[in-house]
């Protein structure tokens, strides 16, 4: 298993293959193992573009549980509008088996999101939100519990990204929370779930694929086009690189749906967490841009809320994206997020059918 999960996080998923269906021949392959090799399989195969393939091998096999996970492999085997069947049909017996129709529901939304038909995806993802409502059917917020540890996680991921791009020659800079946690408290915030940092946009998306793999520390989670990139560290910390591009008298960085803009930047070395970091060298102009007055802790902030420097791209996006947070707030109780992210929803066009709900 660690020479499969080795030649993963060296970004060689041809090797991966080779090496998972070698040990799926024997005989001796535990539950536990197959089904970590079930998973790894399917990712390695999707990443490579050969979703058709990962269909069949879920086809195939007759491996099936109640997990998030599961439903997430048979929603990222499904590629095209024209798969849309065979995920309906693999779906429909998940929840014959194990129940648990909102999550058909959400996943559907997924697809639909992803895939453009914004119209579809926020209904459907409204019909779950009901559906939960009406059935009393709680679950658990997406939002982590802060780990202790993550600090220290956090530093040694920041620290293998810093020499990655350092062997290969090239350069990235602290942005966001991961700079506001450096220049204002001296460290990585505590709160905080993931590294950000930027990158120009002429360093490239193969080039840092190739950077990030290079250490085998990092495993890929996703990207879209030169936009941003996402790696999570053998720690278990996620890193956000975002590229930056000139707009104007601005340098922007975006997601899919929002973007977020800042004063043209030079960048200056900063000593901090025992290493050489590049940072804006305005870094109070810069923070003040993303957060106002970021000098002291700010309860109950939320990036799509409370970010002077957002614009939103989509507005689509937007409300799927709220509507998400809705349903987080909601079923944690956490009443005050749940109106403040209910009145955006009505702000941005969403309607009022949830103004009051707690």
């Amino acid at each position: 298993m660690e020479e499969v999960l080795k030649a993963k996080r060296h970004g060689d998923y041809g090797l991966m293959l080779e090496l998972i269906d070698k040990a799926l021949q024997g005989d001796s392959v535990s539950k536990e193992i197959y089904r970590e090799m079930f998973f790894l399989r399917l990712e390695a195969l999707c990443f490579q573009g050969l979703y058709g393939e990962a269909r069949c091998f879920i086809d195939r096999s007759d491996f099936q549980e109640r997990s998030f996970a599961y439903l997430k492999a048979v929603r990222n085997s499904t590629d095209t509008i024209s798969s849309l069947l065979w995920f309906e049909r693999k779906v429909n017996a998940y929840v014959d088996v194990y129940g648990g129709y909102e999550h058909k529901l959400f996943n559907l939304a997924l697809l639909y999101n992803f895939w453009g038909l914004k119209d579809r995806a926020l209904f459907t993802l409204k019909r779950r939100f009901d559906y939960m409502i009406e059935e009393n059917i709680r679950q658990l917020p997406t939002q982590k519990a802060v780990d202790k540890s993550w600090s220290g996680l956090a530093h040694q991921a920041l620290m293998d990204a810093h020499r990655s791009f350092e062997e290969s020659g090239l350069e990235f800079f602290l942005i966001s929370g991961t700079l506001l946690g450096v220049v204002r408290d001296g460290k990585l915030l505590e709160h905080d779930y993931d590294i950000d940092i930027g990158v120009d946009e002429s360093v490239g998306f193969d080039r840092i694929l190739s950077a990030m793999f290079r250490g085998g520390c990092f495993s890929y989670i996703g990207g879209f086009q030169n936009v941003f990139i996402s790696f999570m560290h053998v720690g278990g910390v996620k890193v956000d690189i975002f590229f930056h591009y000139a707009l104007g008298n601005v340098y922007r960085h975006r997601s899919r749906y929002v973007a977020w803009d800042n004063s043209k930047f030079d960048l200056a070395e900063k000593r901090v967490l025992g290493e050489r970091f590049l940072v804006p060298q305005d870094s109070d102009r810069y923070l003040t841009e993303n957060y106002g007055d970021w000098s002291r802790p700010v309860e109950n902030y939320d990036t799509y809320l409370d970010t002077p420097n957002l614009s939103i791209l989509c507005e689509d996006d937007m409300l799927f994206q709220l509507l998400l947070k809705m349903m987080d707030s909601y079923f944690s109780g956490d009443s005050v997020m749940f109106n403040r992210f209910c009145r955006k929803y009505i702000e941005l066009g969403g309607g009022s059918d949830y103004l009051g709900l707690v």
